[in-house]
């Protein structure tokens, strides 16, 4: 047996991830019984929601945890869909936020805005979308969870008001 190659057994990473799918126990929540009305008013605010987040530049829409996330370039997600989330009866989406922007929130409307769970700590705010919604404040909260996801790129300046006009340049002519 000297000089047998020992076989190996790699298992691709889709392999693993359709065993993991395969052996997943999570089973999406069902949603509360609701009239034909409410849920045809639930479905317009989410879609009104949905229109305000991908009118913003660089923002996609992606399916997590069973609900609508709205991300930016590199995958960083500024806003979530809640509906029902944990039986907490809130039809709701989550924002980034800062936290002093979101206290301001909370302190105008404490009604319509709570600290939402897991991320609230991070300065997130849950805005309700049920009943009427305002929603010019809808859309600043969500610019402005836009404009704190959206990644930092510095104004590009040109090299002579870097170098000076009379500096050597580098690089290929």
């Amino acid at each position: 047996m000297a000089g047998a190659k020992k076989t190996t057994t790699k298992r691709t990473t889709a392999t693993a991830r359709k065993k993991s799918a395969a052996t997943s126990t999570h089973v999406p929540r069902p949603k509360p019984p609701r009239s034909a009305r409410e849920a045809a008013a639930i479905a317009r605010a989410f879609e009104r929601v949905r229109g305000l987040c991908l009118a913003l530049d660089g923002v996609y829409e992606k399916e997590a945890w069973s609900e609508a996330t709205f991300r930016v370039e590199r995958g960083k997600m500024f806003l979530m869909f809640a509906d029902n989330h944990h039986d907490d009866g809130r039809v709701a989406f989550w924002c980034m936020s800062t936290t002093d922007s979101r206290e301001a929130w909370l302190g105008m409307a404490p009604d319509r805005f709570f600290v939402p769970p897991y991320v609230g700590p991070s300065g997130w705010v849950g805005m309700r979308i049920d009943g009427d919604v305002p929603w010019d404040m809808a859309a600043e909260v969500i610019a402005e969870g836009h404009r704190l996801a959206a990644p930092q790129t510095a104004p590009r300046r040109a090299r002579t008001a870097t170098l000076g006009p009379g500096a050597p340049r580098r690089g290929k002519r």
